[in-house]
């Protein structure tokens, strides 16, 4: 039962966030909207990393409802850190303390806000990065035989899983290698030099091999990561608190760069202290590593400051120095875009290395305490300090504080899907309001990735416009231009139906949410034919 009962907490308490989101219908976040079908992506620059989850939640869709495959994905996306580091953890502390370091990875600020987001294969990437240290420390302890080949096969298959986060494993994984060279541990020393080269060939192939479907886009000139620009890393910069600045806040492990939903911080003032107690018990975790003459303790406090240093990037002159130089200089590092992304790095510091020095501690004071009291001393210690994770994100549980909930699409969404379906000669549909990110009203108002790509059978064009006032550069086009003509009033609809014919668009979705009184030129036209309208949308028909 010992040994099940880690299993057991992280499960209750993802049961404990996620319950009132088991209830019919869809959950809307920012970046994670589902429809009644699962689409592939657009292939117009290259299959993607994630192409092969894609496929398998395609497969998958032809069995289970998508509402369902939904919620199995937020559900693994809570319960899967826990349990990775977990395993890492034990490695280095009994399972009482490595139980605790779970607490640290599951329950923070960036989950809160990343869950929030809806960036669900973040999470993924992040649950899976301490299996990928633990199979790292496990090649260096012993580099033949299988864990050779359980750290090829794993980090071969991390981009697959986040891009993202394999990338700055990758940078972790290289750190940990020259600082084996500059201090002289030469971990790898006892084997053969051949044998090293051969090693390192088998991994590079391997992984070239398993990720060569997505590679060979980072050489076109239409790479998705040719269109990042500075401007990205302004407007994605991690954002600063009012009163203790961006320091505190990333430190703290917040930052995202757009806040919609009532961070925990402001419902607890005392909330830097958790901050500060955190830094303290994982200094005193890496002072004990230290003495051990672990090099692990120096590695990852190099790790955790580079990543600091990096994940403000942009929101501070002194650290937009090194990242503006990274973004130069460093090949694939300008993909990451949102700098934020790093504070996941101290949210594993913090949640391997607090429970450390907290354990550190305990046993220090334990000498002191009487024989008969040592138990429940300890079992005092380890449930104080796990209030520090639970603290942290105070209002996380039953559903953030049902802050999310589940909502269906309106049946009338439904009917002009299949009015759509059974319509001749159809091709593209345009879909309005002009946004990627509207204010969806029927799913409590929600703000979040526009629904129509995912929800309607036909191709939809849909705005790429971030409404953010640091890429309005980039939304630039025929047809952006032309659509805002006509909605700054410059231009009316009946007057460029040649335009839109001539663009292939046949058919036009005005769904009635957010802004949509705004598309008067639209509603009060003549030429486009109103095929349907319900309350919540209307459709209109191009004649060609």
């Amino acid at each position: 039962m010992k040994r099940l009962f880690p299993y057991l907490l992280y499960a209750l308490l993802t049961l404990f966030i996620m319950f009132p989101l088991y209830k019919p219908g869809y959950i809307f976040l920012l970046d994670f909207v589902f429809g009644p079908k699962i689409k592939l992506p657009d292939l117009t620059y290259g299959i993607p990393a994630g192409m092969p989850i894609t496929l398998f939640i395609k497969f998958l869709s032809l069995f289970i409802s998508t509402q369902v495959i939904q919620k199995i994905l937020l559900t693994l996306a809570l319960i899967l850190p826990p349990i990775f580091i977990y395993k890492l953890a034990g490695k280095y502390l009994p399972a009482s303390w490595a139980t605790v370091s779970g607490l640290f990875y599951m329950l923070n600020p960036y989950v809160y806000e990343r869950f929030l987001a809806g960036h669900v294969m973040i999470l993924l990437g992040y649950a899976f990065f301490p299996l990928l240290i633990a199979a790292f420390l496990d090649f260096l302890k012993k580099p033949a035989g299988n864990n050779f080949w359980h750290l090829t096969i794993l980090f071969s298959i991390y981009p697959m899983i986040n891009l993202h986060w394999a990338y700055m494993a990758g940078l972790v994984l290289v750190s940990f290698f020259l600082l084996n060279e500059i201090t002289g541990k030469r971990l790898l020393s006892h084997t053969r030099f051949a044998s090293r080269i051969l090693r390192l060939l088998l991994f590079t192939i391997t992984f070239l091999l398993v990720n060569s479907f997505w590679l060979v886009n980072i050489f076109s000139i239409k790479s998705p990561v040719s269109f990042i620009s500075p401007e990205d890393y302004v407007a994605y910069a991690p954002l600063k608190d009012e009163t203790y600045g961006v320091f505190v806040n990333v430190l703290s492990q917040y930052g995202f760069w757009l806040q919609d939903y009532p961070s925990p911080k402001f419902f607890l003032k005392e909330w830097p202290f958790l901050t500060i107690l955190t830094l303290i018990l994982s200094a005193a975790g890496t002072l004990t590593l230290i003495k051990r003459k672990d090099f692990s303790g120096i590695g990852f406090s190099l790790i955790f400051f580079s990543a600091l240093f990096l994940a403000v990037g942009y929101s501070h002159p002194f650290t937009k120095i090194p990242v503006k130089f990274l973004f130069d200089y460093l090949p694939g590092y300008k993909g990451l875009r949102e700098t934020g992304k790093l504070i996941g790095i101290l949210s594993f510091t913090y949640a391997l290395f607090a429970p450390m020095g907290a354990s550190s501690l305990t046993r220090f004071f334990l000498k002191i305490v009487r024989k008969s009291l040592r138990r429940f001393y300890q079992a005092g210690c380890i449930t104080v300090i796990s209030l520090i994770p639970i603290l942290s994100v105070n209002n996380i549980f039953w559903g953030f504080s049902n802050q999310i909930k589940p909502y269906d699409y309106p049946s009338s969404w439904y009917r002009a899907n299949d009015i759509l379906k059974k319509e001749n000669n159809i091709n593209n549909v345009l879909f309005f309001p002009w946004h990627l990110y509207p204010t969806l009203d029927f799913a409590g108002y929600v703000r979040a990735a526009s629904p129509a790509t995912v929800f309607f059978d036909a191709k939809i064009i849909n705005s790429q416009s971030l409404d953010n006032p640091f890429l309005l550069e980039k939304e630039t086009g025929p047809l952006n231009d032309k659509i805002f003509k006509l909605l700054h009033g410059f231009e009316g609809m009946d007057e460029n139906m040649r335009f839109f014919q001539d663009s292939g668009i046949t058919h036009i979705i005005l769904a009635k949410i957010s802004d949509f009184d705004r598309y008067n030129f639209l509603i009060s036209s003549k030429m486009p034919e109103n095929i349907y309208e319900s309350g919540e949308l209307a459709v209109y028909r191009i004649n060609q």
